[in-house]
This record gives structure tokens, C-alpha cells and sequence, in this order.
């Protein structure tokens, strides 16, 4: 994404599009791998009930969620920096 600061200056503004969500599939324990500073983490089940919500502490880029005491099926995974947010499908096998 661009932003013009005037006629002949431009800079480059990170997104959370370059956030990583791995394994994918997974057993239940994640990571988020992200140069963005998290704000939230919410899963939902597919009915769009909120199941887990939490603010992740980032260590060298990356955070561990471990979700073992959900039964296995897909989800999905909304991360927001408090300005935009994203969402990623999530299976658990």
C-alpha cells in the first residue's frame, strides 16, 4: 500500500497481509508469524460463535496459540492490529 506525502515522496505502509498462520492444518497448537504488532486474536466456530479472544504477546516476530481443547474442524482466525484486521481459515485435525 501507498501513501503520497507530497508530489515526489511516497512510503510504503506494512499490512497485516503479511501475517503467516502455520501449521494449516494444525492438532490444535499454532503459530502467527507477523512484523505487525497484534492487538487481538478471536476464533470462531463456523456458526460465528467467538470461542477464543486473547492478546498475544509477540516474541521475534512469532506467538504460539494453542487451541488443544477444541474439538477438530475448521475455523476461522481474526487478527487485528487495532486498524485493520484479517481473517484465516484455521482446520484442526
Amino acid at each position: 500500500v501507498l501513501n503520497e506525502n507530497g508530489p515526489l515522496s511516497s512510503t510504503v505502509i506494512e499490512d497485516l497481509s503479511t501475517t503467516k498462520l502455520y501449521p494449516n492444518p494444525t492438532t490444535g497448537i499454532f503459530y502467527l508469524n507477523t512484523n505487525q504488532k497484534i492487538k487481538s486474536i478471536e476464533v470462531y466456530n463456523l456458526l460465528g460463535a467467538s470461542i477464543y479472544r486473547e492478546s498475544p504477546k509477540i516474541n521475534n516476530n512469532k506467538c504460539e496459540i494453542n487451541l488443544t481443547n477444541l474439538p477438530k474442524g475448521l475455523y476461522v482466525v481474526k487478527i487485528s492490529d487495532g486498524k485493520s484486521s484479517i481473517q484465516r481459515k484455521l482446520i484442526i485435525e
